[in-house]
């Protein structure tokens, strides 16, 4: 690599063993700095120039960025502290007092600045994948593995540069965050160890252009989840042409016919687009108008199956509410897959939201902004962001599969905690961390099912606050999955009577 090159020229020397020695401690263990060698080697524009040696090098730069994720709330010679034997008497203590020299934070942020932001992608293009080792029943569906996409907001800082590159939210007056331009991150997390398949970052509310650029991700073998507001047809079939299986919710406006009932309270339908159906129609009426007796060819439509289920919900304090979900799937057998257990596999779709929780609140910091005032700097923070929480994922599965647990049963609160002690910490760092990760102690205990309103830090839409809300937003609950028998063909009331008559033919 050319970091290591550099390390023979001339006096700095030994000023760049320190640089070039550093570490994430355990994290090490998954994030092989061979890796970061050859992603470094790949991504490193030296068009043929000398290169220029530097006591801050690229491979100590990877480093630091991924060590401001992980010590979030640490300023960058905090940081940098930890990284090279601060507190707490690392390897590295008696090389930094003998030879090291404190860089100053405009040195640290031009560092970043050179690194730039596509090697983090590419780095965390090399780390991402699920992390499953066999077919788990926390992780599987008979032999697809659930998988799930879903979009969350970051903040940024108010620079003019973020303000341009990250359009600004638009918020009642008065709001107090409506001076702080927004993100939308969208992910592809693996529902049963939650690991990052893919990421793609973007302006505020653009998850479904995102979620066409995240198609790559998809493969043959998957069962991939999506909330209602991803559906379009054109989304559809290009997430189905993968090869993936998909279970997507979807909004009661959507126009599904019944084309066939099934025995399990299912039905396949044939999914066409508004503008398919008008031009078929248009083709009817210019026949007629021409007097022509030769009929239209049937539309090409896309086979799939909806199912139908109400979900109820029952508190501990004995209030109940039931509300409908609309499931569409490419999986039409309803003999392999019945619809009862579909709809409950739809409920893995929250580990996305558990995910985000983990990355937002737990290794970020609750309600805190992202450092950087420049948006290649943002999203090179978005992308550290996820590969040292793709490292702290990869420890807690590896613990959880040594003693055979579910990786959910293992705190990542505390698993965050552990892993920063080795960062400093003399000796191997990787060391029993599998004891100390599956501790009885700290193990999460199998928790009853709950309610949790949706609810706001700031009175600003309809939702209550958690400040004014006077009755307890979170409480215990029971739920249970009803799929209504469907016996008879339910023409939706928009269609006419011929356009029931001329349906269109699905592929096979």
């Amino acid at each position: 690599m050319v970091a290591h090159a550099v390390t023979r020229l001339g006096p700095l020397t030994t000023r760049l063993k320190v640089a070039d020695r550093v570490g994430l401690g355990a994290l090490t263990s998954f994030i092989d700095p061979t890796v970061v060698d050859e992603v470094l080697a790949e991504w490193r524009p030296t068009h043929g120039k000398a290169i220029r040696a530097r006591q801050l090098t690229a491979h100590l730069g990877i480093w630091f960025v991924l060590g401001l994720c992980l010590f979030s709330s640490l300023n960058y010679s905090q940081v940098l502290d930890r990284l090279t034997g601060g507190p707490g008497g690392g390897l590295l203590r008696r090389w930094r007092e003998r030879n090291w020299q404190q860089p100053s934070s405009t040195a640290l942020s031009g560092l970043r600045q050179r690194l730039g932001w596509p090697v983090f992608a590419a780095l965390l293009h090399r780390l991402a994948g699920p992390l499953t080792y066999g077919r788990q029943p926390w992780s599987h569906l008979d032999d697809l593995l659930v998988v799930a996409w879903d979009g969350t907001g970051l903040t940024t800082p108010a620079s003019p540069g973020n303000k341009h590159a990250f359009n600004p939210v638009a918020a009642p007056e008065g709001h107090a965050g409506a001076h702080y331009p927004n993100l939308t991150l969208l992910t592809l997390i693996a529902c049963g160890t939650r690991a990052v398949l893919g990421a793609e970052i973007g302006t505020s509310g653009s998850e479904r252009l995102l979620a066409h650029r995240l198609i790559r991700c998809l493969h043959p073998g998957m069962l991939a989840l999506a909330d209602r507001g991803f559906y379009g047809l054109t989304l559809w079939r290009d997430a189905a042409a993968t090869g993936a299986h998909l279970l997507w919710r979807i909004n009661h406006q959507v126009l599904l016919p019944v084309l066939q009932p099934l025995p399990d309270g299912s039905y396949l339908t044939a999914l066409t687009s508004q503008r398919e159906r008008d031009q078929h129609k248009a083709k009817r009426r210019s026949r007629a108008r021409n007097g022509s007796t030769r009929p239209v060819a049937p539309m090409k439509a896309t086979l799939a199956r909806v199912i139908i289920c109400l979900i109820t919900v029952t508190g501990d304090d004995g209030s109940t509410r039931t509300e409908p979900y609309r499931l569409l799937t490419t999986l039409t057998d309803y003999r392999t897959h019945p619809a009862h257990v579909l709809a409950a596999a739809y409920a893995q779709r929250w580990n996305c939201e558990i995910a985000y929780s983990e990355i937002k609140t737990r290794l970020r910091g609750t309600r805190r902004l992202l450092r950087s005032p420049h948006p290649g700097l943002v999203r090179q923070e978005i992308y550290g962001y996820l590969i040292v929480y793709q490292a702290i994922r990869y420890l807690i599965i590896g613990a959880a599969l040594t003693h055979g647990l579910d990786p959910d049963r293992i705190s990542f609160t505390h698993a965050l905690h552990t892993i920063r002690d080795t960062v400093t910490r003399s000796g191997p760092h990787a060391k029993g961390l599998a004891d100390i990760l599956t501790d009885p102690r700290t193990l999460v205990p199998h928790r009853p099912g709950r309610v949790y309103p949706r609810a706001v830090w700031r009175v600003a839409t309809h939702y209550p606050s958690r400040h004014t809300h006077t009755s307890p937003l979170a409480h215990n609950a029971s739920y249970s999955i009803t799929v209504p028998p469907r016996t008879r063909t339910h023409p939706h009331p928009a269609q006419s009577a011929q356009t029931v008559a001329q349906r269109p033919t699905p592929d096979p």
